[in-house]
């Protein structure tokens, strides 16, 4: 009896242990809590070599376990896990458990031999040189004998090998710099050899027909069309220069360029394999000629109801409330085109200076059309150059009698 009442007694105390060992762990999901993860979890070790796994994440307080310590041994340090294969003949396996002060726990898998053929991850890359992203490659030594040596055979010069990591992590890097083939031939301490093959494609400079002389344009509002002579397509805009100075329009390989004000800049572009031209240098109205080049794109126009400002009254009274009998247009312009019926100054269906209507204004004329057309008079051929600087006067008096 007195045996049954003790076995019963200690089974409590087992009962109120656990309860108190639970109550100190909450049995609850900490709010800080993240994922334990290590960065292999199978990784292949020849006997009497050593490896190292990464822990990515988790929450501190490490512990390793080997559950086979005759097949692989483990220790940490920080984040670091160090893993020793145990010299044998025969082919092993073992387990290496890593916790975390959550308790947490992540898995590695161990092989183990006492020699294994030299494998890698992959044994053909290609790069682009000069393309983020896309001109470096990993490459990792998935079985071997450790003791690796690296042999390159670059005629082209066209990569660059770093090899800081391959003692540690069993792997290197292979960075890609200019076109052409090259290989890099690994070899384990056993004499192992395993080879990888590079081929380096160098994306075409992007080069336009300005690159030498540039853009000048002699006027405001003036443009000139940049055609891009190299690249690799999709080109953008990287760098607009001045906004003040120059507006940008990229349509296929051509960039026009439109002046805006006088000044000097310069913009570059980038294409779908990211490279960036040299800058390209702009130049707009170096005279500092204030003229306005007409083109097909603009025209001078006014309409007094807009204005604004501390003198607007002061002009109602001199003008009769804008019932203007006497008025004075002028222009200093290029024109470098003209469209059909092209206005060059005044306003829209109120009194206008304009290009004449024969054939696209082939005949270079110029009209002049009041409201309703009621007023019209037309030049002859040849009132103005096409590609020349013009002084354009619009002068106009009712009250002087007939």
């Amino acid at each position: 009896m007195k045996v049954m009442k003790y076995f019963v007694f200690a089974s409590l105390l087992c009962l109120c242990a656990c309860s108190d060992d639970n109550d100190n762990k909450n049995n609850e999901i900490p709010q800080d809590l993240v994922e334990l993860k290590v960065d292999a979890s199978e990784i292949s070790i020849a006997q009497g070599d050593t490896r190292t796994v990464k822990i990515t994440s988790g929450n501190g307080e490490y512990v390793v376990t080997s559950a086979n310590e005759e097949v692989v041994t483990a220790e940490v340090d920080g984040d670091l896990v160090t893993l020793t294969a145990v010299e044998g003949q025969n082919n092993a396996q073992g387990v290496v458990y890593v916790r975390d002060k959550y308790y947490q726990r992540a898995k590695i898998l161990v092989n183990t031999a006492a020699e294994f053929e030299l494998k890698l991850n992959k044994t053909l890359f290609t790069l682009y040189s000069q393309v983020e992203g896309a001109d470096e490659a990993i490459v990792k030594i998935y079985t071997g004998n450790g003791g690796y040596s690296l042999e390159v055979v670059d005629e082209n010069n066209c990569i660059e090998v770093d090899q800081s990591t391959l003692e540690d992590s069993e792997s290197f890097i292979v960075k890609g710099i200019a076109q052409g083939n090259a290989e890099v031939k690994i070899t384990d301490r056993k004499g192992k050899e395993a080879f990888v093959n590079l081929n380096v494609i160098a994306p075409k400079q992007i080069t336009t027909d300005a690159d030498e002389k540039g853009v000048l344009i002699n006027a405001n509002q003036g443009s000139r069309q940049v055609k891009i002579l190299t690249g690799n397509g999709e080109y953008q805009i990287h760098d607009a220069g001045d906004s003040k100075i120059i507006r940008l329009e990229v349509y296929g390989n051509i960039v026009t360029v439109t002046g805006r004000k006088a000044g000097e800049t310069s913009f570059t572009l980038i294409d779908a394999k990211k490279q960036i031209s040299q800058p390209i240098h702009v130049v707009i109205a170096p005279e500092k000629r204030w003229y306005m080049n007409l083109g097909r794109d603009y025209a001078a126009w006014t309409h007094f109801g807009e204005m604004t400002g501390d003198g607007l009254e002061s002009i109602k009274a001199a003008t009769n409330d804008f019932k203007l009998k006497k008025m004075t247009w002028e222009l200093v312009t290029r024109i470098d085109g003209t469209n059909w019926l092209q206005t060059f100054i005044g306003k829209e269906s109120y009194f206008i200076l304009r290009g004449g209507d024969w054939e696209n204004n082939k005949g270079r004329q110029m009209e002049l059309v009041g409201i309703s057309d009621k007023l019209k008079l037309r030049t002859g051929h040849g009132a103005f150059e096409l590609g020349a600087w013009t002084h354009i006067a619009l002068v106009v008096d009712f009250e002087r009698k007939r």
